[in-house]
């Protein structure tokens, strides 16, 4: 009878979740930081569903994948182009280029043949969505559709714009804006980094009604399809649950960050070291 009744007990807490990972973007860099979700919540017992363009080659058990591929040819091709950016013919950090090319890319990714079917088909049921944070909150939308708590990931280090999605921004009278090149506290730096802050902002109240055109196009049909009223944007992504950054404060600036921010960089580093490709040759300083 104890043993029976110690059986009973670890049935009911040890309880694996179904868990959806969307991480749209088509680059190496990211596919590996959604990978590192991957192994890490398929080891915990949980059941995984990965959104990616980049299929995983063996993957962990438990693990689906969503091949979202054709996506790539959303991207302009010159946004890669190593050329154009060696000579700064086009410059990555100015954010109303990078932001209206993301945001394109992941509308386009989400109103897809292959997310439209995956979100309106009434098998697929998830306790939680982690969705990758990159200029744009339109894939937080899939919460809504899956009627479950949202977490974000983002791959950068804390800053503004993402702190005011689960609370209040850094304050810029000690905080460095990003995307600014140099780092100074001298009272121009701290001007230069204030305006740029509020062209950020700027630029995103520019965009919201297109945003929220987006969003209703992506995400109407599939929620209806369930039975439930589409939330607003800004109900849905400024209802996260948590936020799981890419930094550390080893590495970073020391700020007060909330409590729904949680730090793990590192996670996607392997824990055994895989070998060198044969032929790469390590070229030692002289």
């Amino acid at each position: 009878m104890y043993k029976i009744v110690t059986l009973l007990v670890l049935f009911c807490v040890c309880d694996g979740f179904k868990i959806l990972l969307f991480f749209p973007v088509p680059g190496k860099s990211h596919s590996i930081l959604g990978e590192g979700y991957v192994r890490y919540l398929s080891n915990a017992g949980h059941e995984v569903t990965y959104v990616t363009p980049i299929i995983m080659k063996n993957p962990p058990p438990r693990v689906r994948q969503v091949d979202i591929s054709q996506n790539i040819g959303l991207l302009p091709g010159h946004i890669f182009d190593i050329k154009q950016l060696m000579y700064k013919e086009l410059d990555l950090q100015e954010m109303y280029i990078i932001r209206s090319v993301i945001r394109n890319f992941i509308n386009g990714t989400i109103q897809g043949s292959t997310m439209q079917h995956f979100m309106h088909d009434p098998k697929e049921q998830y306790d939680v969505v982690v969705v990758e944070w990159l200029y744009t909150e339109l894939g937080s939308g899939l919460s809504a559709v899956f009627n479950c708590p949202l977490i974000w990931s983002t791959s950068t280090e804390v800053h503004s714009e993402i702190l005011s999605l689960i609370g209040d921004g850094l304050n810029p009278a000690y905080s460095v804006y990003i995307w600014d090149r140099e780092f100074s506290t001298t009272f121009y730096y701290r001007l230069r980094h204030l305006w740029l802050l509020f062209k950020d902002i700027y630029d995103r109240v520019t965009y919201k009604a297109i945003e929220n055109k987006m969003f209703e196009q992506s995400f109407l049909s599939a929620v209806e399809s369930r039975g439930r009223r589409l939330p607003t944007f800004d109900e849905v992504r400024y209802n996260a649950s948590l936020m799981l950054g890419n930094s550390h404060i080893s590495t970073g600036d020391p700020h007060s960050l909330p409590q729904a921010y949680k730090s793990i960089g590192g996670y996607h580093i392997k824990e055994n070291v895989e070998s060198l490709p044969k032929g790469i040759h390590l070229l030692g300083l002289v």
